[in-house]
């Protein structure tokens, strides 16, 4: 018979075969297995490139200061935080000292009027004219 170019012509059909058919399939698991790996490497560059400073808490003349932070949005820098315990002050004054990443210590005074002894928030504002890559609080003063 003749030599023809159908299908039965003794060449193997190579876009049915079984290599073939897997290989979509093997390339979209690469594809798959390759985002886990970037988001992976993401979260864990997040995780450990974070500046956020968490403090326990500050004991200064029988109070206990908590949640103090200092962060900076554009030139303003606010400092804020909660006491708690101690006597009954009014006002009650509170000194705090606070660091940028170059060293410049800034002092700052923030107020609670008629502090009564339980939880009080607290919150002060300074301008800084350059933006600092991170602040941390050095110490608490209060009267």
């Amino acid at each position: 018979m003749g030599t023809g170019g159908g299908r039965h012509n003794g060449l193997k059909d190579t876009a049915f075969s079984p290599e073939r058919i897997h290989q979509p399939r093997d390339l979209l698991n690469q594809r798959v297995l390759t985002m886990k790996i970037l988001t992976t490497t993401l979260l864990v560059l997040t995780v450990l490139t974070s500046t956020v400073f968490a403090e326990g808490p500050w004991h200064v003349n029988n109070r206990v200061y908590t949640n103090v932070n200092a962060m900076q949005k554009g030139k303003e820098v606010t400092v804020s935080g909660r006491v708690s315990n101690g006597s009954v002050c009014n006002p009650l004054q509170i000194i705090l000292y606070v660091q940028n990443d170059e060293g410049k210590t800034y002092r700052i005074s923030a107020m609670v009027s008629n502090y009564v002894g339980k939880g009080e928030l607290f919150q002060a504002r300074f301008i800084a004219w350059k933006r600092a890559n991170w602040w941390k609080i050095v110490a608490i003063e209060s009267n």
